[in-house]
């Protein structure tokens, strides 16, 4: 335990130094007005719907555009976007199409068109997978679509009915019952019918969790895909940048533009746990609402006598608020260390000058990830993240790229660019009752970088390949072959153990640590991974995880430690470099100098420290150190074993 304590101290991770960057210019509502004009005038021109490169998603993308522009509903490219969108809606089964359809229709706030939207809403429910994603592909169109299309679409799509947005501070309304249409599907989506696929990303699926927070308002009752939303990104979430890939359970590292994804899933997660939405109708037959106790048989006895006990009803309401108001911890923690990795994204650019790697992801090219950063900002009701205002940063990058056409060029095309940047420019909120929910409970996480964390998220060298409608098929994503995807459906026992460590009191902390550092069985094992970065700010108790597990695998095998050496999770190699220095074999020494460049400063310096206890050497990395510094101590190294070390 010691030798332990003496590696640990060696290995202390300590804050990076924030990466200087100049602080936007204050934003010129009448640039910005006059920007958003020219974009809307550009799209007014050239869009056109109904064909190969123009399909209805993008249609919805461009109509959206216009409407956040402040074009009117009845103007003559805007119409001829709603009349084709109702026209065409029934027969599409794209998540990227369904959702930004129910959204353009939500939009429009015409009564006629919620038969249509909670329709394609039950549609896409039906392409959620176990894991709690969608792919591209959801309802398969059926034989009888336009009977369908008779039965819920409105009999004049070329109505056209202006209507008041509304109100973002009203009361909501109690959604409508579902048409019987819809109801059909999603009878048949709780029967299981669901598309057969485990092919999935969280491009696709950041759509589909925006489609169907706004259909649910609707009628189309989302509840358990909410859940499976969070499970989702509280599973998938990279334990070194703290981040989100594109491919959730494949390869890739972190983007921009995911991680964007990945909160907005936890952001609908914690708004729909608030309880504010009135009539949520999950599991009620044919989802309509289901009444406290309905399942109870103590509350409600089979043979129909009695009304139940008021007052244990009472009790277990009041239960549930207080549940409610504690929110939930790991959740939380999750939702912090993100915003954390997109707030370095923000601070290590200069303002006005967003880097990509050459025009790559998070770049000034990459307005879609102009616009999911916009979602999590509006979503959370937030006005800086890591103390940078994320609009104004945003605004100092686009309104200089703008073209002479008013056109915004971008690596998916040039109408979907110029809708993302009006859409930015224009602060849209589609979701305004989620940020309602949760407004003034997620604060700005501030300065101070996480520690064991990346200086900054990678937009270069990303794998991220995200396809917008109509922008040409998706370019080569790895790890398309996802192992255990269904595992992501329900909580592993690794999951449970972590939580217990991250919500244990004081009293019960020191007995359930030990009880996890000395039990047997790789559960133990993966429960502290999963829970050491949680712990953070903790004080105390983060230190004693990270040497808990370092301790348990000091007693494995040299080959599993190697295994462990190579993990993808940074928490593991990290506890794998002392356990082995820890044991004190000198066969470690040649796999510890290959980490002295990890990509994790806490992984470097335990390599560094295991090193040092092992050879008595010191050839650096320095803390902090630059990659053309680390790959100096790394020659290093290398010469010294190769010269000295193979002989000790």
């Amino acid at each position: 335990m010691q030798r332990l304590a003496v590696l640990a101290l060696a290995a202390v991770t300590l804050a990076a130094p924030a990466v200087s960057a100049r602080p936007p210019a204050a934003v010129d509502p009448a640039k910005v007005q006059e920007a958003i004009k020219r974009g809307a005038e550009f799209l007014k021109k050239h869009q056109t719907q109904g064909t190969d490169a123009n399909p209805a998603g993008l249609s919805s993308l461009i109509g959206l555009a216009l409407m956040e522009a402040g074009v009117p509903h009845t103007d003559p490219s805007l119409a001829s976007i709603i009349h084709y969108v109702r026209s065409a809606a029934c027969g599409q089964s794209k998540t990227y199409d369904l959702a930004l359809m129910i959204i353009l229709l939500d939009r429009l706030n015409d009564s006629s068109d919620i038969p249509m939207i909670q329709l394609l809403g039950c549609r896409l429910l039906a392409g959620q997978n176990p894991a709690g994603g969608w792919g591209y592909e959801t309802w398969s169109v059926g034989a009888d679509d336009a009977r369908v299309q008779a039965a819920v679409g409105v009999k004049d799509v070329k109505l056209i009915r202006p209507q008041p947005r509304p109100d973002p501070n009203a009361p909501i309304p109690t959604p409508p019952k579902l048409h019987p249409e819809a109801d059909k599907v999603y009878r048949a989506v709780r029967a299981g019918q669901r598309i057969n696929s485990t092919s999935d990303d969280n491009s696709n699926t950041q759509f589909g969790i925006v489609g169907l927070w706004v259909a649910q308002r609707r009628g189309v009752p989302c509840g358990r895909a909410f859940q499976a939303i969070e499970r989702r990104f509280l599973r998938t979430q990279s334990t070194s940048d703290h981040g989100w890939a594109y491919q959730s359970m494949g390869s890739g590292s972190s983007t921009p533009s995911m991680t964007c994804a990945g909160l907005l899933g936890l952001a609908v997660a914690a708004a729909h746990e608030a309880g504010k939405l009135p009539g949520d109708r999950e599991d009620g037959p044919g989802g309509q609402p289901k009444k406290p106790m309905d399942d109870d048989p103590f509350f409600n006895p089979p043979d129909g006598k009695g009304g139940g006990d008021p007052d244990a009803a009472k009790a277990e309401e009041e239960k549930e608020e207080e549940v409610k108001k504690k929110g939930n911890p790991i959740r939380d923690a999750a939702i912090e260390r993100g915003l954390r990795a997109l707030g370095r994204l923000l601070k290590g650019n200069q303002a006005g000058a967003p880097q990509g790697a050459a025009g790559g992801w998070g770049g000034i090219s990459d307005l879609y990830f102009y616009w999911s950063l916009e979602r999590v900002g509006v979503a959370f009701g937030l006005d800086t993240i890591m103390e940078v205002d994320w609009y104004a940063w945003g605004v100092a990058a686009i309104l200089p790229d703008q073209k002479q056409d008013g056109s915004w060029h971008g690596n998916h095309g040039d109408y979907p660019a110029t809708a993302f940047a009006i859409l930015f420019l224009a602060k849209s909120n589609f979701v305004s009752d989620l940020t309602r929910n949760i407004r003034g409970k997620v604060k700005d996480p501030g300065e101070g970088i996480l520690k064991g964390a990346r200086n900054a998220l990678s937009p270069g060298g990303s794998n991220e390949a995200v396809r917008v409608p109509g922008a040409g098929g998706p370019a080569n994503v790895p790890g398309t072959n996802q192992p255990g995807l269904a595992q992501v459906a329900e909580k592993t026992e690794a999951e449970k153990i972590a939580e217990k460590l991250v919500e244990a009191t004081d009293s019960r902390w020191p007995g359930l640590l030990k009880l996890v550092r000395e039990n047997t069985g790789g559960d133990n094992t993966a429960a502290l991974v999963r829970a050491i970065p949680l712990l953070e700010g903790k004080g105390k108790r983060h230190y004693e995880a990270r040497e808990a597990l370092a301790d348990r695998l000091s007693r494995m095998t040299a080959d599993t430690l190697k295994k462990y050496l190579a993990d993808r999770d940074a928490e593991l190699r990290r506890a794998a470099c002392l356990a082995w220095a820890m044991k004190d074999d000198k066969a470690a020494v040649r796999h510890l100098i290959d980490l002295v460049t990890d990509v994790d400063e806490s992984v470097i310096r335990a390599a560094k420290g295991g090193l040092k206890s092992l050879t008595g050497e010191d050839f650096g990395p320095t803390t902090g150190a630059t990659d053309e510094q680390k790959a100096k101590a790394l020659e290093q190294w290398l010469i010294w074993y190769a010269t000295t070390g193979k002989g000790r």
